[in-house]
């Protein structure tokens, strides 16, 4: 009996992720009809000069699909904590000029930051296989350390600290700063997580590393926001949730669409997604967001670069603001 429910179960599984996959080739499909009905008329060159024809991504790589939210409820494995005493140490060392500041909901320990209670630890933390945690231990010093602890069967927050394997180096004032700098990025994560945000923390780590490369750094008062936006989500856990579970379900529709447009050379992609950004009126701000956040994450994993995203996006974002005021201006 036990293995019928299994297979049946496994079975269900399967045949819903076959129905996800045909749903999201049909968007991808559906958007490169549109895409070949769009006539390119901005030019970032002449005709005649050499330019990218290659594809932003690869022609042949298939559309990701993305699981169902919180569809993994099932206690993860633990990470190797970094040691209280030196997280202690490094905390009294480092924040001793703002005197003893005290823990709060948000931050509840030296370097902890608190959950949300719906965050989607599976597919935000670890990923299918850890590829989602593989990734954030590329993107940080091996030096350090994120872990979690498990209250009833649930991770409740991260902990940033040096690994164990490298303890000695725990006295180390570099060492010590790059643990407030990694902390620092991790809060600025959970503060967008506590506002419905769905970015690995993989991607986030890739992409404030890609904003320091570019010169703009993460605010240093993410402490008193995290907070505020940890005490407005709790106030209102159900709200906060289903904010959290209607944006995961906007970005399953969307990434399929997005998915389409960067199949094409940089030249045509940028006026297919300005054209995408401006399509749903009401949402422009969370499509620009996203398909920034998606791009980055492309440019990153294929080694080209983000100048082309940053550039993009914030030639989109001063256009939308400038007819946002012609609008205002013409009623």
């Amino acid at each position: 009996k036990k293995e019928k429910k299994e297979k049946a179960a496994a079975d269900a599984k399967s045949e819903a992720k076959k129905k996800k996959v045909e749903v999201a080739q049909g968007r991808h499909a559906a958007e490169i009809i549109k895409i070949k009905a769009t006539k390119v008329t901005d030019w970032s060159v002449d005709e005649d000069e050499e330019s990218d024809i290659s594809p932003i991504i690869p022609l042949d790589e298939p559309v990701a699909v993305l699981p169902d939210f919180r569809a993994n409820t099932e206690m993860p494995w633990m990470a190797e904590f970094p040691s209280a005493a030196s997280r202690k140490a490094i905390w009294e060392d480092l924040y001793s000029m703002y005197g003893k500041r005290p823990f709060t909901g948000a931050v509840s320990g030296h370097f902890e930051v608190t959950l949300p209670p719906w965050l989607d630890f599976h597919r935000l933390v670890l990923g299918e296989d850890r590829v989602v945690y593989n990734e954030i231990r590329r993107q940080i010093s091996p030096m350090l350390t994120i872990a979690w602890p498990i209250v009833n069967g649930k991770p409740v927050c991260l902990v940033v600290g040096v690994d164990p394997r490298f303890e000695t180096l725990s006295t180390s004032p570099y060492v010590r700063l790059e643990v407030r700098r990694l902390w620092q990025w991790v809060c600025h994560w959970v503060l967008l997580a506590n506002k419905g945000d769905s970015m690995t923390l993989a991607d986030h780590l890739a992409l404030v590393n890609a904003r320091e490369k570019a010169g703009s750094r993460v605010d240093e008062d993410t402490w008193d926001r995290l907070t505020l936006a940890h005490v407005e989500s709790m106030g209102d856990v159900r709200t906060a949730e289903y904010h959290a579970r209607v944006q995961h379900e906007a970005e399953e529709q969307l990434v399929p669409e997005l998915h389409a447009i960067l199949q094409q050379p940089p030249r045509v992609a940028k006026q297919c997604l300005g054209l995408w950004v401006r399509r749903d009126k009401a949402n422009m701000g969370m499509r620009i967001k996203f398909a920034f956040k998606y791009w980055v994450r492309v440019a990153i994993k294929s080694g080209k670069g983000t100048d082309d995203v940053f550039a993009w996006h914030d030639a989109v974002s001063n256009e939308l603001v400038q007819e946002t005021a012609e609008q205002s201006s013409d009623q």
